[in-house]
């Protein structure tokens, strides 16, 4: 009776568990469930949003185009925009890095879907899309670069472009390159399919699909559940349905909406795309904990076992099949927690 007392079982399982969920949240990784854990470790396709999910969701100036004098491109465009807090406003009042004079501005209008019209010491000042520029007969080409453009007149006169483009994630590309080791990546998004294809081909990614609408983000998770477990990675509300339609959806839990990571089943906490393979490794180094705790209990109870039917184990020795053994699975166990993903290659 003392020999097949099931203890080492009961304990050590879900114990191993636990475990895992706590190796996960001191790498700044919540799992809602222990059985997400296993899960993890089966994920075959890990499906991602772009805006930030792989990107910060924070423009910068990526450079002029056409630019006449490039201190004094800038220096119009954030005086023009220094009375928004949109990102491509801060992005370039960021890349001008000098004081500005709002004494100096006057007549201020902001034409949707445009941009904006200033008054600046004397001088109209337009900064805008091309669509302002034509309506304003300025004279100057079309970009089609991929990109965020702001184009800039004075009295009429074109004086340059502004190129701005939304940052990659710093541990993206890193984190894209592990992954597709041993898995499939995608990336679908609402963004246009040339932003896409260009901030796939910087991280590694094959499978893009751009301009796409929720239900199309659903459509692409569906497709590629035949081969094996599907996860999803975003941060918007637009990323909610698909997250439940994923077997797995994971939500950046600093930039990502309340929505975003109350459907999600794990939450990254800060935001770091690297942080998807810290979760598969540990999981699976949990997976491979569990199974070593199972087999070391039957291992020795079976022996053990066979020595008592025979008269040759004494209760001593039932003992450590049953206490004994319990003890060393508790503490193989806790191994998780001492685990170091980094240092691991698997």
């Amino acid at each position: 009776l003392v020999i097949s007392c099931p203890c080492a079982l009961v304990i050590s399982i879900p114990l191993s568990f636990f475990a895992g969920i706590g190796g996960l949240s001191m790498h700044g990784i919540m799992l809602k469930g222990a059985n997400y854990v296993e899960k993890i470790a089966r994920i075959r396709t890990i499906v991602f949003d772009k805006t930030g999910t792989l990107t910060t969701g924070q423009f910068a100036v990526n450079r002029l185009l056409d630019s006449r004098d490039d201190e004094k491109l800038l220096k119009l465009a954030a005086y023009a925009e220094s009375y928004s807090n949109h990102p491509i406003a801060r992005a370039i009042q960021n890349a001008y890095q000098f004081e500005i004079d709002q004494a100096k501005i006057s007549d201020m209008q902001e034409i949707a879907g445009r941009g904006i019209s200033i008054a600046l010491e004397n001088h109209q000042v337009l900064a805008g899309n091309y669509k302002m520029m034509e309506e304003n007969n300025v004279d100057c080409k079309q970009y089609t670069e991929p990109g965020t453009y702001v184009y800039v007149a004075e009295d009429g006169i074109f004086l340059g472009c502004i190129l701005l483009k939304d940052t990659v994630k710093q541990d993206a590309a890193n984190a894209i390159q592990h992954l597709n080791k041993n898995h499939a990546c995608m990336m679908v998004s609402g963004d246009a399919k040339e932003i896409c294809q260009e901030v796939g081909k910087q991280l590694g990614i094959d499978s893009i699909y751009g301009g796409c609408l929720p239900e199309d983000k659903i459509t692409c998770v569906n497709t590629v559940k035949k081969d094996g477990v599907v996860a999803f990675v975003g941060d918007g509300v637009n990323d909610v349905p698909v997250m439940r339609s994923a077997d797995i959806g994971f939500a950046m839990g600093s930039l990502g909406s309340d929505a975003a990571i109350e459907a999600a089943d794990i939450v990254i906490m800060n935001d770091e795309p690297s942080k998807i393979v810290t979760a598969i490794k540990i999981a699976k180094k949990t997976k491979e904990i569990v199974w070593q705790n199972i087999t070391i209990a039957f291992a020795v109870k079976i022996i053990v076992m066979i020595l008592g039917l025979f008269g040759d184990a004494t209760m001593w020795e039932a003992v450590f099949a049953d206490v004994g053994v319990a003890l060393i699975a508790v503490l193989n166990a806790t191994r998780v927690l001492r685990y170091n993903p980094e240092s691991s290659n698997k």
